[in-house]
């Protein structure tokens, strides 16, 4: 038979058609498509559901070790636990410095006193403040009753000790 293909020029090119054709099929065979996982997915079903069952695994895994990079890693909270002493109880707060100068306001000698209720308005910060107040010249040491107000509303008040300093009040 092979002495005839040989020899035999149309029997040959058919061969060689054949030849052609069985490799084509081949490699239709052995290439991946979606109907070849379908069909392996049906011959084997245990391994396909310990392939996913692995996926899943996986993929929690890598979502935790994401996670964990994202959010430092925050000790537990002792709820139980009695506070060190050398821990301060309440967290520290920042004051402000706001100053706020009064001795402008002092009486002129000799001139009539101011008509009462003439007011100046001040802007105060909406931040915690570490108020200073200045008192007009010769205002007497000792208590005085301060008070925040708003629109007739009292927003703050607080007893107070007015102290001599530098020769000022």
């Amino acid at each position: 038979m092979t002495e005839h293909l040989a020899t035999c020029s149309p029997c040959f090119m058919r061969y060689g058609e054949l030849l052609a054709e069985m490799k084509s099929q081949r490699e239709k065979e052995t290439r991946f498509t979606w109907g070849t996982i379908s069909v392996w997915t049906k011959a084997h079903p245990v391994l396909t559901g310990t392939a996913a069952i692995c996926l899943l695994l996986i993929g929690i895994g890598i979502g935790l070790l994401v996670r964990g990079i994202r959010q430092p890693n925050t000790p537990p909270i002792d709820a139980h636990r009695k506070p060190n002493p050398t821990e301060p109880r309440n967290p520290s707060v920042a004051y402000s410095p706001f100053s706020l100068d009064l001795s402008t306001l002092s009486p002129v000698r000799g001139s009539e006193s101011p008509a009462t209720g003439t007011q100046r308005r001040v802007l105060v910060p909406s931040s915690t403040l570490h108020l200073t107040l200045t008192l007009p010249l010769a205002s007497p040491e000792g208590p005085y009753d301060l008070k925040i107000t708003a629109q007739s509303q009292t927003l703050w008040s607080k007893p107070a000790q007015a102290y001599l300093q530098k020769a000022k009040h």
